[in-house]
């Protein structure tokens, strides 16, 4: 697990003593041995694997694939693949992770064409065995090769002048996680959606990649020299400068950051564009946690330069209709009753659910205190109807199982898992998360983050605003009122949602 995260140095602590049993040791040596590589110890590598050699063999294909991994970190990428010819009639596993390898060392001596057939095969195996074997929710595709495998496929068909391909390998896995049907995707009719198009940014272990497709069907791309380590540290640290209130550290780090996964060839789609101009903005896995209106251009907000629209994948084949929102009855739950719970209390949470029907005007589903119950929620999530809620998420032990991180819906009554929603398939035209951290969640490789929002999104819900950190109380309801105040005088739901972070930040809230 610790590898798939590229956290080699947690894997090692792991590990602890090698087991006496001849199958686990060597099984534990491989591991540590792709963990000393990876963490550059490999002095240490090459100790581990000689010593795998002694005990099965140094043209076992185990063997054979751990040097070959040795190799490519020094730079040896013809010796790497002298390496995995040994690896000839391995198991699955093991030969998707020959081939990517395969592509990878292909890609750095310049043959794009070697690379793409490798990393092709390599991703046909892991998708093989999944249809036949991989019950539980989760990808082998990120298990096994990781998502710099997929970097690396698109990066062969960019070299080979074929960026639109490029761009399908890497939102087809995107969508493919989120929907799990074998509809293809027209990435055209998603650019053309949207004013500005599309950006997809995917971070693999050691690079990543952006492009950009403009809605008259033109793509650019740019290479991303750091890896989902250091630019998931870098968000980290961009997060916590919002929380302490520092608006001059916020702005260098978001500036910084916008530099990396917004580089010229991709900027330039906004370099005339208007703040209603909207741009669809895909942000695979760990990328999810980032709060892309804190990205600086040019010294100006994302988004005072256009209206940014923030997906983990693209949910549909084509882009829907707009939501039909105003005149349309909403589920306005919240303001759950919290005494001798842990909780802290919300005095606002009623007076922002009471503020937004006064706003929708006509009659809604309403549930507060003791009436916001987990039935009161499975109803409106039943319905179909547009919702917004008011309360707590929590990480509560009853919600720990499945793929999704153990967290719910706080009511009245207890809580309502993540999981819980994800089982009722909530089909709404819009859902409005108004709690802490809405939109976090457990970090899958190939997946993403594995939350609330994501139940929503993968339920079926297509129009989700949720939260990436602890909300103000008040900040959340003055948020709350602006948002459906524009939405009521027409706008769409991601256009209210910038025009209320704006109003936010004019009230002298943080840029957060």
């Amino acid at each position: 697990i610790y590898l798939s995260r590229d956290q080699p140095r947690l894997a090692l602590d792991q590990l602890g003593p090698l087991p006496e049993q001849p199958r686990s040791r060597a099984e534990a040596l491989r591991i540590r041995a792709a963990a000393l590589t990876r963490a550059g110890r490999l002095e240490e590598a090459e100790g581990s694997i000689d010593a795998l050699a002694e005990l099965v063999g140094d043209r076992a294909p185990a063997t054979a694939l751990a040097a070959a991994h040795l190799d490519a970190r020094r730079g040896s990428w013809v010796d790497a693949l002298a390496r995995l010819e040994q690896v000839e009639g391995a198991g699955t596993a093991t030969a998707a992770q020959a081939a990517a390898l395969e592509g990878s060392c292909a890609l750095h001596l310049g043959d794009a064409a070697r690379a793409e057939e490798a990393l092709t095969r390599a991703r046909d195996l892991a998708d093989a065995w999944q249809r036949t074997h991989f019950e539980a929710s989760g990808s082998v595709v990120g298990e096994w090769l990781g998502v710099q495998a997929l970097v690396w496929g698109a990066r062969a068909r960019l070299d080979l002048d074929r960026p639109l391909e490029a761009l399908e390998l890497l939102e087809g896995q995107g969508a493919a996680s989120l929907r799990r049907d074998g509809r293809s995707l027209d990435l055209g009719a998603w650019a053309r959606h949207f004013e500005l198009g599309l950006v997809s940014i995917t971070l693999g272990a050691d690079d990543g990649l952006v492009l950009h497709l403009s809605p008259q069907g033109e793509v650019a791309s740019s290479v991303v020299p750091h890896g989902r380590v250091e630019v998931t540290r870098a968000i980290e640290r961009l997060l916590q400068a919002s929380w302490d209130g520092d608006e001059g550290r916020v702005a260098r780090l978001g500036e910084e950051l916008g530099a990396v996964l917004f580089p010229p060839p991709i900027r330039s789609c906004l370099q005339r564009a208007g703040e209603d101009e909207r741009l669809l903005v895909v942000l695979h896995g760990a990328l999810e946690a980032l709060p892309v209106h804190l990205l600086r251009l040019d010294s100006r907000w994302l988004d005072d330069r256009c209206t940014p629209v923030v997906l983990p994948a693209l949910p549909a084949p084509t882009p829907g209709l707009r939501p039909a929102l105003v005149g349309t009855a909403w589920s306005l739950l919240g303001s759950p009753l919290l005494g001798g719970t842990e909780h802290p209390p919300l005095p606002e949470a009623l007076a922002e659910v009471e503020a937004v029907r006064r706003v929708l005007d006509g009659p809604h589903h309403v549930a507060t205190g003791a009436s916001f119950t987990r039935r009161s929620v499975l109803r409106a999530l039943d319905r179909r109807s547009p919702l917004h809620l008011a309360t707590h998420l929590a990480a509560d032990a009853s919600c720990d199982r499945g793929v999704l991180s153990g967290t719910g819906i706080v009511t009245s009554d207890g809580v309502l898992c993540a999981e819980e929603v994800l089982a009722c398939a909530p089909a709404l035209p819009l859902a409005v998360l108004n709690a802490c951290g809405t939109a976090q969640g457990v970090v899958v490789d190939g997946e993403g983050l594995m939350g609330l929002a994501r139940a929503f999104l993968q339920g079926g819900t297509r129009n989700v605003l949720a939260t990436l950190w602890p909300v103000e109380d008040r900040a959340a309801r003055l948020g709350s009122e602006r948002f459906h105040a524009l939405l009521a005088a027409g706008r769409r739901p991601s256009e209210a949602a910038a025009g209320a972070r704006r109003h936010l930040r004019a009230e002298g809230f943080a840029s957060g």
